[in-house]
């Protein structure tokens, strides 16, 4: 790691709720199939609009779950098998899925053509509801269900994404409410558990994402303040999903640069999860989900091994122990790794002092190098380092001498993020940066209350009933990041230009020599990948 900058953020949400029994579907008699030998529909069509999705998959899967009830014709149209409907399984919906997928192995079955209804003698045997089935194991054959449900398997495997979404591109209203987020967070976290012997790192980026993936379970008052949160009302969640599938993929598809977003649901054998939150996040987010004992040991060791194998081992263990009242977790990972455009050598090195807020000066690394782009507002100055492929960029934010880094939040918002990157000068900066690496933890449910977020912390009047049929609210938000900045780059390096909305005159100087503020930057967004504060970089 002596050659680049690596950055890894975690964000896991645990959800406790109070378990309800769920309602048995109704007994059917084969004898009630026998109706006149004509079209009942097509093959795989449960909801019978005339056409095959996911949401046909989604039907049955409920049934067999015993949460929803189909009518004989209904069932008639989901025996993909063939082999009667008392044989229905959960391979039938996993085979549904398949054909909504294109997969070929689906078209065998027969799915899509017509159906009809049987005039032949039909034995009055009653067909008995299918056995309990987890509805978080859907849509896995029967068959191939392991032995245990302890083992940690991903239950996602054959559910599929649906391949029409195809994302929105970010606009005005997206960005703004995103840069706003993203400094607010940095803001409220930095409130929650304020030291100046502490040095801050957030990832807006993952914390947005696992939030995003929570309020798709959302309803009512709990999913308008997650969309105040995260869109300032002006955006549904609807189109935060599409918004941040584009965003995601458009900074994970960076040859230059290697930015890895993973995303988990983890929850206890004995939770059920409705199947459209499980289809959504499948569509939008990618889940893998997980299904295991929260009462062993293993369980905690394999989450902080998903952790661990999504960030390299930068951050080795994400939990002590499970909460004993936690049945869900929701986690997401980025990893961030990237090289200079233009490297340090040996020659830009030297040791200085850098000033604490307390007057202390402490010894430091420093890094030194010319860069072509300044910024500069009425209280703060900096400039931007880029990386290469120049799709992203280290943002240095420096307040204006006397001006502690508290008191320039007070003033900072997501607007004047925007503005200093948009009104950025091209002009060589001759830059002194210190050399910094930490780690960072805090639990924020106290920062997104501040925020606004309020109902989803609250048992008694939490609204998850989009994710589940049982009654849960939120209990934590725990947030893990590392940083660690080196002085190498790459051997080769390459100058481009910069766009720029103005020039200055002449040579500036900025030296990170007290505490400052810094970013990871989108360039095609301006919005921050990380964003944190470096109080004291002799901290680790």
């Amino acid at each position: 790691m002596s050659n680049i900058h690596k950055f890894a953020s975690i964000l896991l949400s645990a959800v406790i709720f109070m378990s309800i029994t769920m309602p048995l579907a109704p007994k059917l008699l084969a004898a009630d199939l026998i109706e006149e030998n004509k079209p009942a529909g097509i093959l795989g069509d449960a909801d019978m609009d005339g056409k095959i999705t996911v949401k046909d998959a989604m039907l049955l899967q409920k049934y067999l779950a015993k949460i929803k009830p189909l009518s004989k014709d209904t069932l008639l149209l989901c025996d993909i098998e063939k082999k009667g409907t008392d044989k229905i399984n959960i391979k039938c919906a996993t085979l549904i899925q398949k054909y909504v997928a294109k997969i070929k192995s689906s078209k065998s079955f027969g799915i899509g053509e017509p159906v009809y209804k049987d005039t032949s003698p039909l034995p009055t045997a009653s067909i008995t509801p299918p056995p309990s089935i987890p509805l978080t194991e859907n849509p896995s054959p029967l068959e191939s269900q392991p032995a245990s449900v302890q083992d940690g398997q991903d239950l996602m495997a054959n559910i599929f994404p649906d391949e029409n979404i195809k994302g929105m591109n970010p606009v005005d209203k997206f960005i703004n409410a995103t840069q706003n987020f993203s400094v607010e967070l940095l803001k409220q976290s930095i409130a929650s558990k304020y030291d100046e012997n502490i040095n801050t790192l957030i990832s807006p980026v993952s914390v947005f994402l696992a939030l995003g993936m929570t309020s798709n379970g959302a309803d009512a008052k709990t999913k308008e303040q997650f969309e105040a949160l995260l869109g300032e009302a002006d955006i549904p969640v609807e189109d935060l999903n599409n918004y941040y599938y584009t965003f995601a993929n458009s900074i994970k598809n960076n040859k230059s640069v290697r930015l890895n977003i993973a995303n988990s649901i983890w929850f206890d054998q004995n939770f059920n999860i409705l199947p459209e939150f499980l289809q959504t996040n499948a569509n939008y987010y990618r889940s893998g989900v997980y299904k295991a004992d929260f009462s062993s040991k293993d369980t905690l060791d394999r989450i902080n091994k998903w952790v661990s194998d999504n960030t390299d081992g930068l951050i080795n263990k994400m939990l002590d122990s499970i909460d004993p009242k936690a049945f869900s977790c929701l986690i997401n990972t980025v990893l961030f790794e990237a090289e200079w455009e233009n490297n340090y050598t040996e020659y830009n090195i030297f040791d200085g002092k850098f000033t604490l807020e307390n007057g202390q000066a402490v010894d430091a690394g420093y890094m030194s190098s010319k860069e072509d782009t300044y910024l500069q507002d009425f209280n703060s100055r900096g400039f931007l380092k880029p990386y290469k492929g120049e799709r992203f960029s280290f943002a240095a934010i420096l307040p204006n001498e006397g001006i502690k880094i508290a008191d320039f939040l007070k003033s900072f918002d997501g607007t004047q993020l925007n503005n200093l990157l948009n009104n950025k000068l091209k002009c060589d900066v001759n830059t002194n940066m210190p050399r910094f690496s930490f780690s960072y933890e805090n639990e924020l449910s106290l920062a997104l209350n501040k925020m606004g977020l309020t109902d989803a912390f609250n048992s008694s009047v939490s609204n998850f009933s989009k994710m589940s049929s049982s009654n849960f609210y939120l209990s934590s938000v725990l947030h893990k990041s590392y940083i660690q900045v080196d002085m190498e780059g790459t051997k080769a390096a390459a100058a481009t230009a910069v766009n720029a909305a103005g020039t200055a005159k002449s040579d500036e100087i900025v030296t990170l020599n007290r505490p400052f503020v810094f970013a990871v930057i989108d360039n095609e967004t301006n919005l921050p990948i990380f964003i944190g504060t470096v109080l004291n970089p002799a901290l680790h």
